[in-house]
Parts: C-alpha cells; sequence; structure tokens
C-alpha cells in the first residue's frame, strides 16, 4: 500500500532499523504496535515471535526432582510466551486468545509428549492424544507431584533428616 517514494522514505528512517531490529514489516507495523498497546499477541505472531523449541525443556524421570525440574519448566514457559498452558484456571475470552491459546496448547502438548519420562507423565500425555490439552496435563501432572504417596515418602524422610541432623565432631555450646 505505500508508494516508492514512501518506502524509500520508508528505509531511510530510524523506525526502518527499530522495525528491522524487531522483525516486524511496515505492513504488521500498525497491528503489532496496536497488539502490544493493548498486550495481546495473535497466533500469528506467536507462531513468528521467540524460537521455541523442545530441546529448551529438561525431562522429567523422577518425581524427586520435580521441584528443580517445574522451577525450570515454568521459567522456560515464560520466556517462550506459553504461561497460560501452566495456569490451570485461565480460559481465553476473545477469538484472538482462543486460537492463541490453541497454537500454545499444541506446542506444549509436544514438549510434554517429549520430555515427561515418568509412567504418570507418559500417561496423561496418552490420555490427551486426541484432545491436546496440554492444560490439563500440567494441572494433573503437578497435583499427582506433589501429593502422590511417592511425595509423601520423600517429604517424610526429609522431614526426618531434618530433625535428626547431628553437628560434626564435637561441638560445644548452644
Amino acid at each position: 500500500k505505500m508508494t516508492k517514494t514512501e518506502f524509500n522514505e520508508y528505509c531511510g528512517s530510524p523506525e526502518y532499523h527499530n522495525d528491522l531490529s524487531t522483525g516486524l514489516s511496515p505492513s504488521t507495523k500498525t497491528t503489532a504496535s496496536t497488539n502490544a498497546a493493548t498486550n495481546e499477541l495473535t497466533a500469528s505472531e506467536f507462531l513468528r515471535g521467540v524460537k521455541r523449541d523442545k530441546s529448551h525443556y529438561m525431562e522429567l524421570k523422577e518425581y524427586k526432582h520435580f521441584n528443580s525440574w517445574n522451577r525450570g519448566f515454568v521459567a522456560t514457559a515464560f520466556m517462550h510466551h506459553t504461561q497460560h498452558v501452566l495456569d490451570g484456571d485461565y480460559k481465553p475470552v476473545t477469538a484472538t486468545e482462543i486460537s492463541l491459546f490453541k497454537e500454545m496448547q499444541i506446542f506444549m502438548y509436544a514438549v510434554f509428549e517429549d520430555k515427561l519420562k515418568t509412567d504418570k507423565g507418559k500417561s496423561l500425555v496418552s490420555n490427551y492424544e486426541s484432545t491436546r490439552v496440554a492444560q490439563r496435563i500440567y494441572k494433573e501432572l503437578t497435583k499427582h507431584a506433589k501429593s502422590s504417596t511417592a511425595a509423601q515418602l520423600s517429604g517424610d524422610t526429609l522431614l526426618k533428616y531434618i530433625t535428626s541432623a547431628q553437628y560434626p565432631g564435637n561441638c560445644r555450646g548452644t
């Protein structure tokens, strides 16, 4: 929609260099700036945005490592702008939010399919294979990791260690 003269002027302007560094083209500039003002991300911007790679996520092989795995997982999800999948109460409202959330679910399902190596994790991925609802997988996985018998035993073991720990050697005083 720009004339050749307008395009040449744009190429010499500071806006061009700013748009070049952010990856925006003149045609998407107004849409992106409008979305940035309303803090809204469209599905196409999501797909073009930050490079999302399953290899950025760690594998979960044992539940005794769940807390450290979860911290890294959540941090990486925020970096990839997929944090809404981790919020079990999030429900998209607008058409834009719905299409964006669908893309987030697709990506995060693929991450879960690749990175969950526990029996329960594999079972959850298998249960949601037809719907690819990553939000439910994460919700059920965290519930299981925090309330399962293994989690209770791990907590009991830590409590026993904390309450029975002794200083090495001869310690005098308080």
